[in-house]
C-alpha cells in the first residue's frame, strides 16, 4: 500500500538540521561553562549560541527555498541532475565563502607544504581554504545519500555527533573551522531529513505554526549577532568554541576612552621615548670577561619549578634555581615563541614592532623589516662575539625574530622535525669554547617541550610526558654545565635560563598555548646563576622584557632608550631597587597589564575586558571588570594608555593577527 503521508521539504528539514545544531551548542555551553558564570550570562550566552544556529538554518533554508523554486523553471542540466547540481553549487558557494573564512586557519598547513615542496604559497593557501568550505558540499551529499528510511538517522546521529564534537575540539583557536563544522553538521542532519514522510499530527500542522517558527528563528538569529552581549557573557562566548559566529561581529566596535593619567613615578612608560637619553650600566661588572649563555626552554610554565615534587625529575634546573637568583615571579611578553622572543629582544611588544610576511615564510608575519635594535646588535658593535644556534629555522638573523649575531648556524632541516636538546647543546658548546678568551654571548631556544611530548615518553598522561621532555632538556644542560667547568669556564659563566611562554593543561579550558593572556601561559622560569651572587629569590614581579636591559647591563653596555623593560641587576646585587615599568604582554590582539596585584585583559576582537585581583584569585577565575567602578577604568586606562603610545604606526598598516 503507497504511503500518502506528506513529505518533509527540503527547508524544513535544514531548518531541524540546524535546531540539532542550537540544541548540542546549548548542551555543550551547560556543560563546559565557566566556574562561577552567573545564570544571567549563562543565559544569554546560551541565547546567543542557539540564535548563531538560528542566522545559520535560516539562511540555508532560505537557499533551499530558492533551490525548489530553481527547480521549476526550465534550466535542462538541474532540472535533469538536481541533487548533483545542488551539491556543486554549494560546494562552490562554500569554496567561496571558505577563501575569507578560512584564511588564517589554512595558512599553516599551506605554509608548511609550500616551504616543503617549494610551491607558491598564496595560490596553495587559496586551494586549501576553498576545499576547506567545500565541507558543506561533502556533508550534503552525504546526508542526500542517507535520506532514505532508517538510513537517514545515520545522518542525524552523525549530524548531532559532528555539532557535539566541534565544542571540546581547537578550543580557543580555529574560528573559521568551527563555522564550517557547525554548518556541515546541520546540512548533514537536514539533508538526510529531507523527504520524510510526517505522521501523526505533523502531518496535519497548518502552515502560520510554521511560518511562526522561522520568524522567531530569523529575530532569535539577528539579535544573536546585532545585540552586543554583556561583557560577562563575551569572555564566556570567546571561550566556547560552539559560539562560532562570535569572532565575527556585525556591529562597528565603540571606541573606549577612559580618561587617565600614569602617577609622575611611571610616567616615562606611558609617553613616547624618542629622544631619551640611554639608560647607563647599574655599576660595576659583576665579573670581568662575562660569558654569558642565554638557554631558552620552550613552553615551561613557572610552577614546574616552584613544586618541590619535580626535584627528582629537573635535578640541573632545581640546582641552578637553588645557586642562583631565582625570580618567582617573571611574566613573559607574549604567549607563542616567535612574538614573545622577539619582544625579547627587542625590547618592545609585538604591536610596537613592524610585521609582514617574509618570502621563505609567509604563512606568519616576521618583523624582518622592522628596525627596532635587537640588544646582540649592541653587543656586537661593542666587539663582544655573539653567537647562536637555531632549531626553529628562522631564530636567525634574516627573520628579524633575533638579530645582530655575529656567529649563527640553524641546525633545522626542511621538513625536519626541530632539532633536540641533545643536538644543539653540543653544536653551542664548541663555539662557546672557540670565543672564549673574552666576554661572549651565546644563545640558543630548546623546543624539546613543545607540543606533542612524545619524544621521550608517551605511555603518560599528558603532563607526565611534558615533565618528561624537561628531564631530557635538564640532562643535557648537566652536560652543557660539565663541560664548562672541565674546561674551568664555569667561574666566568651567567647562566641565565628562561621559558618563551608557560603551557596550558585545562586552565580556562585551554591546552597548548599561545591562545590567551592567563597566568598558566604568562608565567615562567627565570632564573640567572652568577659566579659571584649566592642563592637569591627575588618575588618582585618582573618581564621578560628586563632581560635585554639586564643582558646588557652584565656587560656594562648602555641600554637604548626604546626598551621597555628595565636591568635586573640591581634586584640580583640587593640594592632594593624599585622597577617602575609596566609589566604587559600580547596574544591574537588581546593585550594584558599586571599593575600591583591587578591585571587587565583588553581583546580587541570579541570587544571583552577581564579584570582579576591576582592576591585573592591567582586562578583568575573571577573577573572583577565593571565599567562604573573607578578601578576598573583605571586599569583598562592605563593599558590603553601604553598600547596606543607603543604601537607601531605607518600609512595603511594594521597590526596583524598572528596565531602562532
Amino acid at each position: 500500500m503507497a504511503d500518502d503521508s506528506p513529505a518533509l521539504r527540503r527547508a524544513p528539514a535544514i531548518g531541524l538540521g540546524f535546531a540539532l545544531v542550537a540544541l548540542a551548542g546549548a548542551i555543550v555551553v551547560a556543560y563546559r561553562r565557566s566556574k562561577g558564570l552567573p545564570p544571567t550570562a549563562l543565559a544569554m550566552v546560551e541565547v546567543h549560541v542557539v540564535g548563531y544556529a538560528a542566522l545559520c538554518g535560516a539562511a540555508a533554508a532560505a537557499l533551499a527555498v530558492g533551490w525548489e523554486r530553481l527547480l521549476t523553471l526550465p534550466v535542462g542540466p538541474v532540472a535533469r541532475r538536481p541533487r548533483t547540481a545542488a551539491v556543486l553549487a554549494v560546494a562552490l558557494v562554500g569554496g567561496a565563502v571558505g577563501i575569507p573564512l578560512l584564511d588564517i586557519d589554512a595558512s599553516g598547513v599551506a605554509g608548511r607544504v609550500a616551504e616543503e615542496l617549494g610551491l607558491p604559497y598564496e595560490p596553495l593557501l587559496g586551494l586549501f581554504a576553498f576545499g576547506g568550505g567545500m565541507t558543506v558540499a561533502v556533508a550534503l551529499a552525504l546526508g542526500l545519500l542517507l535520506a532514505r528510511p532508517w538510513l537517514r538517522w545515520l545522518g542525524v546521529a552523525a549530524g548531532a555527533a559532528l555539532a557535539t564534537t566541534n565544542g571540546f575540539v581547537l578550543s580557543h583557536s580555529y574560528e573559521g573551522v568551527h563555522v564550517v563544522l557547525a554548518v556541515s553538521a546541520g546540512t548533514l542532519a537536514g539533508a538526510s531529513l529531507a523527504g520524510m514522510r510526517l505522521r501523526w499530527g505533523f502531518a496535519r500542522t497548518p502552515r502560520w505554526v510554521g511560518r511562526v517558527v522561522w520568524g522567531i528563528a530569523a529575530v532569535l538569529g539577528l539579535a544573536s549577532v546585532l545585540v552586543s552581549p554583556s561583557n560577562r557573557a563575551s569572555v564566556e562566548l570567546a571561550r566556547q568554541p560552539v559560539a562560532f559566529l562570535a569572532p565575527f561581529p556585525l556591529l562597528p566596535q565603540d571606541d573606549i576612552d577612559v580618561a587617565w593619567q600614569p602617577p609622575p613615578e611611571e610616567a616615562e612608560w606611558f609617553q613616547s621615548r624618542a629622544g631619551l637619553d640611554p639608560v647607563p650600566p647599574s655599576g660595576k661588572l659583576l665579573i670581568k670577561n662575562p660569558i654569558v649563555i642565554m638557554i631558552g626552554i620552550d613552553s615551561m610554565r613557572a610552577d614546574v619549578l616552584a613544586d618541590e615534587a619535580n626535584r627528582t625529575k629537573l635535578p640541573t634546573l632545581f640546582q641552578l634555581r637553588d645557586e642562583g637568583v631565582w625570580f618567582s615571579n617573571a611574566r613573559s611578553p607574549g604567549t607563542s615563541t616567535g612574538p614573545a622572543i622577539a619582544a625579547i629582544f627587542s625590547g618592545v611588544t609585538y604591536s610596537a614592532q613592524r610585521w609582514v610576511r617574509h618570502p621563505k615564510r609567509p604563512a606568519e608575519p616576521f618583523p624582518h623589516l622592522d628596525e627596532t635594535p635587537r640588544f646582540p646588535e649592541t653587543i656586537s658593535a661593542a666587539g663582544i662575539p655573539t653567537i647562536t644556534v637555531d632549531a626553529a629555522g628562522w631564530l636567525t638573523n634574516e627573520f628579524g625574530v633575533v638579530r645582530g649575531f655575529t656567529n649563527e648556524e640553524s641546525l633545522r632541516k626542511p621538513g625536519s622535525n626541530y632539532p633536540r636538546a641533545n643536538v644543539m647543546l653540543p653544536a653551542l658548546t664548541p663555539k662557546i669554547l672557540e670565543s672564549s678568551d673574552g666576554p661572549l654571548f651565546a644563545f640558543a631556544h630548546l623546543l624539546d617541550a613543545h607540543s606533542p611530548y612524545t619524544s621521550v615518553r608517551s605511555d603518560g598522561t599528558k603532563f607526565e610526558n611534558y615533565l618528561a621532555e624537561l628531564g631530557f632538556v635538564d640532562a643535557q644542560l648537566r652536560d652543557l654545565k660539565s663541560q664548562l667547568v672541565k674546561k674551568r669556564l664555569w667561574n666566568r659563566t651567567i647562566l641565565i635560563v628562561y621559558s618563551d611562554h608557560g603551557e596550558a593543561f585545562g586552565e580556562h579550558g585551554l591546552t597548548f598555548h599561545g591562545q590567551a593572556l592567563y597566568d598558566e601561559l604568562l608565567r615562567v622560569p627565570l632564573i640567572i646563576r652568577t659566579p659571584t651572587r649566592g642563592a637569591k629569590v627575588v618575588d618582585a614581579p618582573v618581564s621578560l622584557l628586563d632581560l635585554g636591559p639586564t643582558i646588557l647591563d652584565l656587560f656594562n653596555l648602555e641600554t637604548p632608550p626604546h626598551a621597555m623593560g628595565q636591568s635586573l641587576v640591581p634586584l640580583m646585587r640587593g640594592t632594593g631597587t624599585t622597577l617602575t615599568r609596566p609589566i604587559v604582554a600580547e596574544a591574537r590582539l588581546k593585550r594584558a597589564m599586571l599593575i600591583g596585584d591587578t591585571k587587565v585583559i583588553h581583546d580587541s576582537r570579541m570587544r571583552t575586558v577581564e579584570v582579576f585581583d591576582l592576591a585573592a584569585d591567582p586562578g583568575e577565575n573571577d573577573n572583577l571588570y565593571d565599567p562604573d567602578l573607578p578601578a576598573s577604568q583605571a586599569a583598562l586606562g592605563a593599558l590603553l594608555r601604553y598600547f596606543e603610545e607603543h604601537t607601531f604606526k605607518r600609512p595603511g598598516y594594521r597590526v596583524p593577527y598572528r596565531k602562532w
